[in-house]
């Protein structure tokens, strides 16, 4: 889930940083969602559940504006990302078992491709890809197929 809000007077993108304790993708930067699990009766309704599970934001089906491409991670996740404006995002209540933080990025800044860039990445199964990876912001770095979801939107706003 791609939540936009406004905050200081600036549209700006949540992320979190998962935790070590998680299964997959440990002490990296993500956006909040998950598995679809066989309750869930469409992709909205796992990215809404999910977002609420790990940071207790409760999203509203009217507050979805959109989709990206679904995109491949180099572990083989197919992912759907949603859209969503969220004017107030109130009392954020963190699952500390799934995201160790919760921090905000302008959207101009991720627009601005000189904050990115494509590196080299030996992942674990040994094999080189060719990764996007943004300048470090608050003391994290977005990278991989969460800074890839991020380009794909920045082509999408036509930046």
């Amino acid at each position: 889930m791609i939540i936009l809000t406004v905050q200081d007077d600036q549209l700006k993108v949540l992320f979190t940083h998962r935790t070590n304790s998680v299964r997959t993708h440990k002490d990296q930067v993500a956006l909040p969602g998950g598995m679809k699990e066989q309750d869930d009766k469409d992709l909205i309704q796992t990215a809404i559940r999910e977002t609420n599970e790990e940071i207790g934001i409760d999203i509203q089906l009217n507050e979805n504006i959109g989709f990206l491409p679904v995109v491949e991670s180099i572990s083989n996740y197919h992912i759907q990302p949603i859209i969503c404006f969220k004017k107030s995002l109130g009392l954020m209540k963190i699952n500390h078992k799934e995201v160790e933080r919760v921090f905000f990025i302008p959207l101009d800044w991720i627009l601005d491709c000189a904050n990115w860039e494509l590196k080299k990445y030996q992942s674990s199964d040994k094999k080189e890809r060719m990764v996007v990876f943004f300048k470090p912001f608050d003391g994290e770095v977005v990278w991989g197929i969460t800074a890839q979801i991020m380009v794909n939107f920045a082509k999408v706003l036509n930046w």
